[in-house]
């Protein structure tokens, strides 16, 4: 059985990672060499001194990781939509408590930190108290804490606000027109805004609020540089994420037009990836680091059922695959994602695929995005390539893109 779907062309999109086992297609048996094995060496000094920088920014970016809240994944898709864009003017249906501003701009020249709240919940006034001590503690200037009432608990907020002598300036958003434009739901959250204007960070813990905002402040105020405008459906491109992590084992097709989606077989059945980023996942059932990595592709699949097409494709014939399932027990049901066959090697072929496993991600116009590692492709890259592909899709059906909309609009008195 064979299915084709043609794709056309847009830019690029990568994230920093780590080099994973892959297995080569020539020996079957034998690792691929790490990334950097072909490179010319300049002495011992030399190599000391770079994996020394690489232990220091691998362990750098782990404290760093730490910064993030565990969040839903749709929760973390929604937060991250406005990142890198100027941030959503603060309506006239929000409520302005204890001093909180009437306008964003009004703030330019500082760094603003939003910390959604729910008044009603201890979870929620905790999440609020938390980021006020943190940055309180330490003793930043130019840093405003604006604290956002979700509409959930908004009749009672002001009553129990007061009565918890809470001093932050306060947004009542009852009518959700506020969470709605900056992705909040019901998970308390925070959005960090830069000197500038724009949105640079979302859904952090308190030490990454502070750690943020750190980073921020040391940047200087710009005051003839407005913000970054929003992309506009009218424009002719949507702007994806790039990325520029290195890998071995294929071609790096990265913001060129993939293939036409060719296969033999469908073992568990054919997806349907309309309007939806394709995760191409090349491995084989005889590949140790291949089966390693189906539950992380499994997350994937289950984490964005309705922004994500994941596909495992193999080379091997029906009665190797076969084979190969019987003697590792890979049952349907250890997979939440779309396995297919194609021993015509058209689409291997194309990516000039040496060593598994390798993921391809494309955009619905079909341009390749991301390549890599499976286990390399993290939730900030989907989230972030999710959120550019909710772009080109409304913009391809002609719908309006969205604001989060979850919280249905309330009629204000």
């Amino acid at each position: 059985m064979s299915t084709t779907r043609t794709f056309v062309t847009l830019t690029v999109s990568a994230v920093l990672l780590l080099a994973l086992p892959t297995i080569t297609m020539e020996t079957f048996g034998a690792f691929a060499p790490p990334s950097d094995a072909s490179a010319p060496t300049k002495g011992t000094s030399t190599k000391a001194q770079k994996a020394t920088e690489d232990r220091a920014t691998k362990e750098a970016a782990r404290e760093r990781a730490k910064w993030n809240l565990k969040l839903d994944k749709a929760d973390r898709a929604e937060c991250d939509k406005g990142l890198n864009f100027v941030a959503p003017a603060i309506p006239d249906s929000c409520e302005r408590l204890s001093g909180a501003p009437a306008t964003i701009s009004e703030l330019r020249g500082k760094v603003v930190v939003f910390q959604t709240f729910n008044a009603k919940s201890a979870a929620g006034m905790n999440a609020l108290k938390k980021t006020a001590q943190a940055l309180d503690e330490a003793r930043l200037t130019d840093v405003v804490l604006i604290g956002v009432q979700i509409p959930e608990g908004a009749d009672i907020a002001k009553k129990l606000l007061e009565r918890a002598s809470v001093k932050t300036p306060v947004l009542l958003d009852a009518a959700g027109e506020y969470c709605n434009a900056l992705g909040a739901f019901k998970s308390p959250v925070n959005f960090i805004i830069d000197r500038q204007g724009d949105m640079k960070s979302a859904g952090l813990t308190p030490e990454g609020v502070v750690g943020i905002s750190k980073e921020l402040l040391a940047k200087a105020f710009e005051e003839t540089v407005p913000p970054t405008d929003r992309p506009k459906l009218t424009e002719t491109a949507i702007d994806f994420p790039t990325f520029n992590n290195r890998f071995d084992g294929a071609a790096d097709l990265r913001g060129k037009e993939g293939p036409a989606f060719k296969v033999d077989r469908w073992w568990n059945g054919e997806p349907d990836p309309s309007n939806k980023l394709i995760v191409l996942d090349f491995w084989a059932t005889w590949c140790p680091p291949c089966r390693a990595a189906i539950p992380h592709m499994n997350e994937l699949a289950k984490g964005y059922p309705n922004d994500v097409c994941c596909v495992g494709v193999t080379n091997e014939s029906s009665s190797a695959f076969d084979k190969g399932v019987m003697k590792e027990s890979l049952s349907k049901s250890k997979f939440s994602y779309a396995v297919a066959l194609a021993p015509g090697q058209e689409m291997y072929n194309f990516f000039s695929v040496r060593s598994i496993p390798h993921c391809v991600i494309m955009s619905t116009d079909g341009v390749v995005r991301w390549q890599g590692h499976p286990m390399e492709l993290d939730d900030q890259a989907v989230s972030r390539l999710v959120t550019a592909n909710r772009l080109l899709v409304a913009k391809t059906t002609l719908s309006t893109p969205a604001m989060s909309g979850r919280w249905k609009q309330k009629p204000t008195a």
